[in-house]
């Protein structure tokens, strides 16, 4: 039962954090489509709201350095998935099949790399205490109100 609590805490925490980042990757058009400034106001927000100490913050920050890591080595395949798309869309007509693909290719690339992810922000969670975890799942809540999810 406790591993079963705690892999349900783990998958709260890593999901803030991946949504966090992940929002970055995503938002970074409002930071002058830089994802690395993102990146650093979310890990400030984060320190911030959980009130990090040293060693929490040096392990956020190594969840940090392997995401923009990750997304730096899946640019490329990001870029031609994206000038693929825009000439499916000019076609006449719209090969799902073919975007059906590009996706599936996304996804794989993503899977590729979640595991140095995942293992960053494993370590992360273990260093968090029971009051911290507790905030950041009021965090993610306010972020899902936020958001408009249900």
């Amino acid at each position: 039962m406790k591993s079963l609590i705690r892999s349900k805490k783990l998958k709260i925490v890593a999901s803030l954090c991946l949504a966090l980042m992940a929002t970055g990757a995503l938002g970074a058009c409002q930071h002058r489509h830089n994802p690395e400034k993102f990146a650093e106001r979310m890990t400030s927000k984060i320190t911030s709201k959980l009130d990090l100490n040293d060693s929490q913050k040096a392990k956020l920050d190594e969840v940090k350095v392997a995401f923009l890591k990750s997304r730096s080595e899946n640019k490329p395949d990001r870029e031609k998935a994206r000038a693929e798309i825009k000439s499916l869309i000019t076609a006449e007509k719209l090969d799902t099949k073919r975007i059906k693909s590009l996706i599936e290719e996304r996804r794989s690339g993503m899977e590729k790399n979640m595991d140095s992810v995942l293992a960053k922000v494993a370590e992360f969670h273990a260093t968090l205490t029971a009051e911290q975890k507790q905030k950041a799942v009021e965090m993610m809540d306010k972020f899902s109100r936020k958001m408009n999810h249900d």
